[in-house]
C-alpha cells in the first residue's frame, strides 16, 4: 500500500506512505549521482534496487524508499494504535473536532483533509505517535467541548507514555508524521526540552524538509505541508536555542525552504460559508506567517 489505489489524497505521496519511509540522498552519500541517472526509472519515477527503491522527485533530488517492516517495533504498530484509540474511546472524533477547531488554525502542521480521510477509514492508518500527540493536546481543551465537558477524561499519563514510546520507535522509520508528532509534543510545558529538538531537526533533514520542494513531483498538498512543517521546525529550533542558551542547528547555508505563501495553506480546510471559522483560519495563517518572520529576525 505504498501508493494507495482508488480515490485518495495520498496517491504519490513521498513522506506519508503507509508501508515505506524515505531517506534523502545527499550529494556526498555512497549513491553516485551519475549512477542514479543510469538507473531505469518507471513511470512512477521509481527504480527498484536490492536495498530499497529510488524515487526521483525532480532532476536533482532523489530519495531512497525503505520498507517499514525491517525496523524495530514494526510488529506492534497496530497494537499501539489500538491502545491509543482505546484510551480515548469513544471520544476520539470529539477530540479531533477540538484539535482542528482550536489548535490547528494557529499551528497548521497537519493536513486536515488527509488526516480525516485516513481516520474515516481506520485509526490504524496512523503512525501511533501522531495520533497520541493530537489527542494529548486536544485534551487540554476538554472543557471547551459540550460533548466532553461532563464526562471523565482519559488516562493522560498513559497516553503520554505511549506517545513517548511510539515516537522513539517511529524514529527508526521517520516520516512527516514523526516530525509532526515531535513538534506537537514539544508544545506542552513538560515537552520543552532541547535534545528532542535536535533529533527532530536531524529527522527533518533525512526527510528533505530543509530543501525547496516547489518543483518536486509530489501532490500539491504535500508541497504546502512540507513548507509549513519545515518552518514550524525552524521556529522550534530558533526559539529553543534562545530559551535553552544552546547553538541553533539550522543555518541559512543549509536552509533552502522558501517562505510560505497563501497557496501553501490548505484552502479546503474550512467552510467558506462559516464566517467565524473562516476568520479563525485567516487569523491563524497570519499569526503563523508573522511568527516565521519573527523567528528569522531572531536568527540574525
Amino acid at each position: 500500500m505504498a501508493n494507495i489505489g482508488g480515490p485518495t489524497l495520498l496517491k504519490r505521496t513521498l513522506g506519508l506512505q503507509n508501508d515505506r519511509y524515505s531517506q534523502y540522498i545527499g550529494p556526498t552519500t555512497d549513491f553516485e549521482p551519475s549512477l542514479i541517472d543510469l538507473s531505469p526509472f518507471d513511470p512512477q519515477d521509481e527504480s527498484l534496487l536490492s536495498r530499497g527503491t529510488l524515487r526521483k522527485v525532480n532532476d536533482v533530488e532523489t530519495f531512497l524508499l525503505l520498507p517499514d517492516y525491517n525496523t524495530p517495533g514494526y510488529e506492534h504498530i497496530v497494537d499501539d494504535a489500538d491502545a491509543i484509540e482505546s484510551l480515548v474511546a469513544p471520544h476520539g472524533p470529539a477530540l479531533l473536532e477540538l484539535y482542528f477547531r482550536i489548535i490547528h488554525p494557529n499551528f497548521p502542521i497537519l493536513q486536515k483533509t488527509v488526516f480525516f480521510e485516513k481516520y474515516n477509514r481506520s485509526h490504524r492508518e496512523f503512525s501511533p505517535p501522531i495520533l497520541a500527540a493530537v489527542y494529548i493536546l486536544a485534551i487540554n481543551w476538554w472543557d471547551h467541548s459540550e460533548e466532553l465537558v461532563n464526562v471523565q477524561k482519559p488516562d493522560l499519563r498513559e497516553l503520554e507514555r505511549l506517545a513517548r514510546v511510539t515516537l522513539a520507535d517511529a524514529m527508526y522509520r521517520p516520516k512527516l508524521s514523526t516530525v509532526q508528532a515531535g513538534l506537537l509534543l514539544s508544545q506542552r510545558p513538560e515537552g520543552d526540552q532541547w535534545a528532542p529538538t535536535a533529533q527532530l531537526v536531524a529527522i527533518g533533514q533525512e526527510l528533505g524538509l530543509h530543501l525547496d520542494c516547489s518543483t518536486w513531483k509530489i501532490p500539491p498538498w504535500e508541497r504546502g505541508l512540507r513548507k509549513r512543517l519545515a518552518w514550524a521546525l525552524y521556529m522550534q529550533d530558533k526559539w529553543g536555542s534562545l530559551v535553552h542558551g544552546r547553538p541553533s542547528h539550522i543555518f541559512a547555508s543549509n536552509w533552502a525552504v522558501p517562505t510560505v505563501s497563501p497557496n501553501d495553506f490548505p484552502d479546503v480546510d474550512f467552510d467558506e460559508h462559516d464566517t467565524r471559522e473562516s476568520a479563525e483560519y485567516e487569523r491563524g495563517r497570519l499569526l503563523f506567517t508573522q511568527m516565521i518572520i519573527l523567528s528569522q529576525i531572531l536568527a540574525e
